[in-house]
């Protein structure tokens, strides 16, 4: 499933989507997507962990890259395109404040799989329980235990070597 080559993040523009959409208070709803892309801010109230990643990316990519809906097609998407895959989830702590990862779990025991980005020491997600976009601390206890796979998303000017 190949889709778009990874192009570099703007950290700048990252920070500034998340902020709106944590101000607009976008909450979360399994299932729902950000539909325009280009729309900034975005029209929805509701998305869900994937749509919430896919909007920000395409918004920090410029519009360059545009991942897949999906938090299982996203993490093969990632596969495809030969992103690093770091070893354990642990290793996002020696990533410093530049570099930007994104996690997964898979769907479980009749639950939805889970994706966030994790830049600083912080997550970057759209998660459930009305929460919506939001940050916390990387190694909230849930996190450490499901995550199942990390890799490293290219960012402008930080690691062109990706």
């Amino acid at each position: 499933m190949r889709f778009e080559k990874p192009h570099p993040l703007n950290l700048a523009i990252l920070f500034r989507v998340l902020s709106t959409c944590i101000m607009l208070k976008i909450r979360y709803a399994f299932g729902e997507k950000i539909n325009d892309l280009d729309a900034f801010p975005p029209h929805e109230k509701e998305c869900d962990c994937s749509g919430g990643i896919r909007y920000l990316v395409y918004q920090a990519t410029e519009g360059l890259c545009k991942m897949p809906d999906g938090s299982v097609n996203q993490r093969q998407w990632c596969e495809d395109n030969h992103l690093y895959k770091l070893k354990k989830y642990s290793d996002v702590v020696y990533g410093g404040p530049y570099r930007v990862f994104i996690c997964f779990f898979r769907p479980r025991f009749g639950k939805a799989g889970h994706v966030w980005i994790v830049c600083g020491g912080w997550t970057i997600e759209c998660r459930s329980g009305r929460i919506g976009f939001t940050r916390r601390p990387w190694n909230t206890l849930v996190l450490k235990l499901r995550c199942e796979a990390v890799y490293e998303l290219p960012v402008l000017g930080v690691n062109p070597n990706i």
